[in-house]
């Protein structure tokens, strides 16, 4: 699994908001975390990132496809943690709530 120090970067990220980074860092990010996640096991969540991927390099960003992924991400963040190790689970459930918030503002 990602370390606190991913985990944090991330969350500041989208603290943010939707905005915080251009289509193509925010790209070499996600990469880097179905990388990571691939390794792990949690296919499921790795494949809903390389669905976002492909919306953020399609040339078509809108609010209403990215969102609903953004949401999708923050259901399935919530459900690995809750088996996660406590100093990890924490940040999980933030980084669940934030994606919530982020995509259902942009819908």
């Amino acid at each position: 699994m990602a370390s606190n120090s991913d985990l944090d970067a991330t969350i500041a990220t989208l603290q943010g908001g939707p905005n915080a980074v251009s289509p193509s860092v925010a790209v070499r990010a996600i990469e880097g975390w179905i990388t990571t996640l691939q390794g792990a096991g949690l296919t499921e969540i790795a494949a809903t990132l390389a669905a976002l991927c492909a919306e953020l390099t399609s040339g078509h960003l809108t609010g209403a496809r990215i969102g609903p992924i953004l949401i999708a991400l923050a259901t399935e963040t919530e459900a690995t943690a809750t088996g996660a190790e406590a100093g990890i689970a924490g940040k999980l459930t933030q980084l669940a709530s934030l994606l919530n918030t982020v995509g259902g503002a942009i819908m």
